[in-house]
């Protein structure tokens, strides 16, 4: 695991960087934590190198706010766990526009930190589980944090993942307690979405995309399941 810090107060990174670092030893994470002042310094440097798997990000730092870094994380990375640092909640609905896991409150607290890392870890073992189906005789494998949507077509159940489409032999409802269900949903009685996905929700449809805002694609909600859809969609940001 590789965490980045961006925060302009050196005494405040510092003591993030070392509780983090102690919370590794103690938990023996193999984290690697890498710290940066200033917004700027972060966005060179993941220009070159996106391969951090967590950002805790000062909310608001110099000319660039944590929520303009974590839109352009967003645009290269669907998977990154994303915390902001804030003052005060002023800027939590932005934040919930680029899936924030989690924010922590200054004065940063040891306790805060620790329940932090206890919650990433657990959530990242869970995003690398697997779904495993099978089709002509052929297993397959895909990881749960890269399926877009379950889509049920006739006897089959098509699974649209970041890699491409695939097909299988079984029934939508046979899903239920197979997959994540704080990540997924129904839309309609045929159909189930990875709202890490959703882009927009407008009517009875929702919006998707993979990395890209440029190109989005919808699926249609039915009006039996649009209640439920929303009712999961707000506790899934809630959860960030």
């Amino acid at each position: 695991m590789k965490i980045a810090i961006c925060e302009d107060d050196p005494i405040q990174c510092n003591y993030l960087e070392n509780e983090l670092n102690e919370l590794n030893n103690r938990f023996n994470m193999n984290a690697e934590v890498v710290s940066f002042l200033s917004g700027k310094k972060m966005l060179e440097y993941i220009k070159s190198e996106n391969d951090f798997d967590v950002y805790l990000l000062d909310i608001e730092i110099g000319t660039v706010s944590g929520v303009d870094i974590a839109r352009i994380i967003r645009k290269n990375d669907i998977r990154a766990v994303i915390v902001f640092i804030t003052s005060h909640n002023g800027y939590m609905p932005e934040a919930f526009g680029v899936h924030a896991y989690n924010y922590i409150s200054k004065p940063i607290k040891k306790e805060q930190i620790s329940e932090l890392v206890e919650g990433i870890f657990k959530y990242t073992q869970v995003a690398k589980q697997k779904f495993f189906f099978e089709y002509n005789r052929e297993k397959y494998t895909a990881n749960f944090e890269d399926i877009i949507y379950f889509q049920s077509n006739k006897r089959m159940i098509e699974i649209t993942t970041v890699e491409g489409a695939y097909e299988f032999y079984g029934k939508i409802k046979e899903l239920e307690g197979k997959i994540p269900e704080k990540d997924f949903s129904f839309i309609r009685s045929g159909c189930i979405i990875n709202m890490n996905y959703i882009k927009r929700i407008e009517k009875n449809k929702v919006y998707y995309s993979y990395l890209s805002s440029n190109n989005l694609k919808y699926l249609e909600i039915s009006r039996n399941y649009f209640g439920i859809f929303m009712v999961n969609y707000r506790e899934f940001i809630k959860r960030g």
